[in-house]
């Protein structure tokens, strides 16, 4: 698609950096860049799948590519995984205690679904924005694992 503006310009920029064949493994979703907002750097609509990611004026690139992945990680998550690949995730990561899903409008940061989520992100863009309060950046067992669930 063609940027219709500048958060759409700068969106589409830092989505070319990740690698993820995300049209093909979710064909059904949408991506939307939308102006910044204050306290939220994006949205996973697991309902009417679409990701809605705040481009913020002054954004580093990095930054912006890195919350794109992790969104994606959450669709990836709801749409490719179950419970037992969650569980194994979690086992995996030492985060077993660790609810998955957050409660409403509370961060994901302390869940599962989060730290799979910036897992996913470190994968995609590497570790340098990684705010998993579970775990630190997965290693390579743990990233193998992560391919494994996110690409069959």
């Amino acid at each position: 698609p063609v940027p219709a503006n500048q958060y759409e310009e700068r969106g589409f920029e830092a989505l070319e950096r990740i690698d993820y064949p995300w049209r093909d493994r979710l064909p059904d979703w949408e991506i939307q860049f939308s102006p910044g907002r204050s306290g939220v750097y994006g949205y996973t609509y697991t309902d009417r799948k679409v990701i809605e990611v705040f481009v913020r004026d002054g954004q580093p690139i990095d930054l912006l590519a890195h919350v794109i992945a992790h969104e994606l990680g959450h669709a990836v998550d709801v749409s490719l995984n179950n419970s037992d690949e969650r569980r194994r995730w979690q086992d995996l990561r030492g985060i077993a205690d660790a609810p998955w899903w957050p409660n409403s409008g509370a961060t994901d940061f302390s869940t599962g679904a989060g730290d799979f989520a910036e897992s996913f992100a470190a994968w995609q863009i590497g570790g340098g924005n990684f705010r998993s309060r579970l775990s630190s950046v997965p290693d390579a067992d743990e990233l193998a694992l992560l391919e494994l669930l996110s690409l069959g």
